[in-house]
């Protein structure tokens, strides 16, 4: 059997003052039923197996002084979080979130406000838990960022200040293909995982930090290595996996049990001469493989490897 394209499908947002509206924020994800959700500026759509429309979501609309924008989409089995950024009033872009379900229609009476500190933002983190990240402004030191929970019927749950005994919550952000950006944190039913601590300290070790979301306690906090910037690679009901990232050097793999954060060493990644870019690798991991490309960052180029045990 020969690979090949199946279909293709153009798809447009709803115009938008008559004109279309378009921008680089287009997003795809799968959904149960064996729906494709497709995000434009300000709709959402879903295509069937065979390219079919299936329905078309459109966001909430504004009036003619003022800009929307469909700004991000998760999605998970049957749930759809959109994004939409609103252009106008001193913080100059305000944020909503919508909930949808797999036959495109909302669950949440009507769009939840996602209230930003002042120069701040808001990122929608995964539908599997439905959370969403608020970061305040780089040069604030004061305000701590907070990751935001969802009920099922898209209300808010919880507003978790993410702060640890271990140090500064490191809300970093691995690059992926082309612009898209996503943060290196873990979700395993309602536990998040989370590094803390200074990855530039050769006294003090940069720390897991595995946090409840249904209560926003922390559940345990275990230590990685000094002068490392780790990286998640999976997480299962029982183990999460990180990779301590030592830019020129061997960098292990270690996985953490869910319960306690008992650590153990089970692989070896081995250095490759070369600095690397550790936050913007992009990494695949399943069943004890480990790949990572480094997409045109620095000599390397892309690079793979396999650990060894």
């Amino acid at each position: 059997m020969t690979a090949g394209i199946a279909w293709t499908k153009q798809i447009s947002g709803a115009p938008l003052n008559g004109k279309p509206l378009t921008d680089d924020t287009t997003r795809l994800a799968f959904l149960t039923g064996d729906v494709l959700a497709v995000m434009t500026p300000n709709t959402v759509v879903g295509l069937r197996l065979d390219g079919a429309e299936a329905w078309t979501w459109r966001n909430i609309g504004v009036a003619l002084d003022k800009y929307v924008l469909n700004w991000d989409m998760t999605a998970h089995q049957y749930r759809i979080m959109v994004m939409i950024g609103i252009e106008g009033g001193p913080e100059l872009w305000r944020y909503w979130v919508s909930t949808l379900d797999a036959s495109g229609k909302e669950v949440s009476k009507e769009p939840v406000p996602m209230p930003v500190p002042s120069k701040g933002d808001v990122s929608l983190v995964g539908a599997a838990p439905m959370t969403a990240i608020v970061r305040p402004y780089s040069f604030d030191k004061v305000t701590k960022p907070e990751l935001v929970t969802f009920n099922r019927d898209g209300s808010v749950a919880r507003r978790i200040p993410l702060a640890s005994a271990a140090g500064e919550i490191r809300l970093n952000q691995s690059k992926r293909l082309g612009r898209a950006k996503r943060f290196d944190i873990a979700f395993s039913g309602p536990t998040a995982y989370l590094v803390a601590g200074n990855p530039a300290s050769s006294t003090a070790p940069i720390q897991i930090v595995a946090l409840d979301l249904e209560s926003g306690a922390t559940l345990w906090t275990e230590a990685v290595d000094t002068v490392t910037n780790p990286r998640f690679l999976g997480v299962d009901k029982d183990t999460v996996y990180v990779l301590a990232g030592k830019i020129s050097q061997d960098m292990p793999v270690y996985a953490y049990t869910a319960k306690d954060g008992t650590r153990t060493q089970i692989s070896t990644v081995k250095a490759t001469g070369e600095l690397l870019s550790v936050e913007s690798l992009i990494i695949d991991y399943n069943a004890g493989s480990l790949a990572l490309t480094e997409p045109g960052q620095g000599p390397s180029g892309t690079i793979m490897f396999r650990p060894t045990s």
